[in-house]
């Protein structure tokens, strides 16, 4: 990883694609980073049983919860423990969210 006037470059192998998308959420959410730049940093193709992983990327803005966020996404608020679930190595405590974190949304 190189850091660069905001910009944290992040190269490297992943074990799959969920792994560097977590990867890039927790670069971009380190205090002074503007902008991640992933280019660099591959995953091996899936293979043929495992599937891609469905997910959204969203930027809490204030007043979010993840409740309301489940609601906007889901239907119910409840499901934010998926959210969570989705989440856990950003968000240790679903009552701690902040503006401008950057969290994945599972979508199926």
């Amino acid at each position: 990883m190189k850091f660069d006037d905001g910009v944290a470059t992040i190269s490297g192998e992943c074990v799959n694609e969920a792994t560097r998308n977590s990867a890039i959420l927790i670069a971009g959410d380190v205090k002074g980073v503007e902008k991640v730049v992933a280019d660099n940093l591959t995953f091996p193709p899936p293979k043929v049983e495992e599937e891609k992983e469905k997910v959204e990327f969203y930027e809490i803005v204030s007043g979010d919860t993840l409740g309301g966020i489940a609601k906007r996404y889901y239907g119910k608020a409840s499901l934010y423990t998926r959210i969570h679930a989705a989440n856990k190595e950003l968000i240790p405590d679903p009552n701690k969210i902040y503006p401008g974190q950057k969290i994945k949304i599972p979508l199926d």
